[in-house]
């Protein structure tokens, strides 16, 4: 947990929604980097090990504009002081 708060870095988390990638610990990961925003393209948790790739690949254009959307905000200059 420790080691999770000291990153600086922005982060885009994106969490999966099956037993190997779950929803709870994308939302745990997020609350612990400083510097992270959430975003959750599931509802749930689907009861298996892996969800297969079809279900993912339904998400890639949102999925795009998340991150296209951050690494712009992550690499925009800092604002005058």
């Amino acid at each position: 947990e420790a080691d999770l708060k000291s990153i600086k870095a922005p982060a885009c988390v994106i969490p999966g929604n099956d037993r190997t990638h779950a929803l709870e610990v994308g939302r745990t990961l997020a609350r612990l980097l400083p510097d992270a925003e959430l975003h959750e393209l599931f509802a749930k948790n689907e009861d298996v090990d892996v969800v297969p790739p079809e279900q993912w690949q339904k998400t890639d254009d949102a999925a795009a504009a998340i991150f296209v959307k951050f690494m712009k905000r992550a690499l925009a200059p800092a604002p005058a002081r």
